[in-house]
């Protein structure tokens, strides 16, 4: 690993090493800092290189997966995984306490619709239904916020128009749906 890489390991400066991964213009250099942020403990590593073992390049394939098969990698990759499994062990443990105790419990999740989901051609004086939205609502779930699509090259076309984004959905969990909590 070149020495500025493990000198941001040594220091365990994870966002230095996130800012190497994601923005540097020598993948290869980039790979080093994904392994340097799985060293200590933070998956988005894994999930860079997993997704560099993807690659059209070979070189960029062949490399991300050697560091994949490393031992000390796997080693801690799984270390990282059980002790992210006891965390939400604990956390689902807490969530039925409180419920057990008649305090309130929520789960959230983001869904994306694009626009066609919930905007059609046809204007009406009493507002359009969102069946996507809909069906979520019918489960429980009701909308908590809505962000345009930030994630999209451009969220809102060329003539000015949303392309759809992430809604984030909120549900109370009641007694009877602890199982819901995973």
């Amino acid at each position: 690993m070149d020495s500025a890489l493990q000198h941001l390991v040594n220091t365990r400066d994870i966002e230095s090493l996130y800012d190497v991964m994601t923005e540097n213009d020598d993948f290869l250099v980039c790979l080093e800092a994904a392994e340097g942020l799985v060293m200590l403990g933070d998956l988005r590593g894994v999930e860079f290189i997993q997704d560099a073992t993807e690659s059209e390049d070979e070189d960029i394939k062949a490399v991300a997966e050697e560091i994949l098969a490393s031992p000390e990698l796997r080693r801690v990759r799984e270390d990282v995984l059980a002790r992210k499994r006891q965390e939400r062990q604990a956390r689902l443990e807490t969530a039925r306490q409180r419920l057990q105790q008649g305090k309130t419990v929520f789960l959230y999740k983001t869904v994306f619709l694009g626009v066609s989901n919930f905007v059609s051609n046809e204007i009406s004086e009493d507002g359009e239904s969102v069946e996507a939205l809909n069906e979520y609502g019918c489960e429980g779930w009701e909308v908590a916020a809505f962000f345009a699509n930030p994630g999209a090259a451009a969220p809102i076309t060329l003539n000015g128009k949303l392309t759809g984004g992430y809604f984030l959905l909120k549900k109370e969990i009641t007694p009877d749906e602890i199982s819901e909590l995973g």
